[in-house]
């Protein structure tokens, strides 16, 4: 019986950048929210890197799905997705934390909300964290005395 797997963050970021060598992430510009003067509009394409532990020792494949939602309707404005595969020779150690990033492309926004990143393993949800959209407030008009 393989064990469920446990999610244990989702971070959002402006950039990710693996280090050659070591293998490391840098997130660059990590955030909780975005914010408009106008609605709709079209976000510039950012990171979610999710945290799995918990995984099977051993596994051929995991199919991975992160998805932003609207929080009335569950329409999925965005979503990227991956496919895990270990060498036949491998296995993880125990408590490993694997750590994968995803590029979400542009969409499109119509109102201020507080949605949600979905995360999947193998079309089972395994988590979830909200995604403020607000709005900004226009910059005071100049005043000519």
């Amino acid at each position: 019986m393989n064990p469920d797997p446990v999610l244990m963050g989702i971070l959002l970021s402006d950039y990710v950048i693996q280090e050659h060598g070591s293998g490391k992430y840098s997130l660059i510009g990590t955030f909780h929210a975005i914010n408009s003067q106008t609605f709709p509009f079209i976000t510039n394409q950012f990171f979610v890197t999710i945290l799995l532990t918990n995984l099977p020792v051993k596994f051929d494949q995991m199919n991975v799905t992160i998805r932003i939602e609207s929080p009335k309707s569950g329409h999925v404005l965005a979503s990227a997705a991956g496919n895990m595969k270990l060498p036949a020779e491998a296995t993880l150690p125990p408590n490993f934390v694997m750590q994968l990033p995803f590029i979400v492309p542009q969409f499109v926004v119509t109102e201020p909300d507080n949605y949600s990143v979905v995360v999947l393993v193998n079309n089972e949800t395994v988590g979830k964290r909200p995604f403020s959209v607000g709005r900004l407030s226009p910059p005071p008009a100049p005043q000519i005395q």
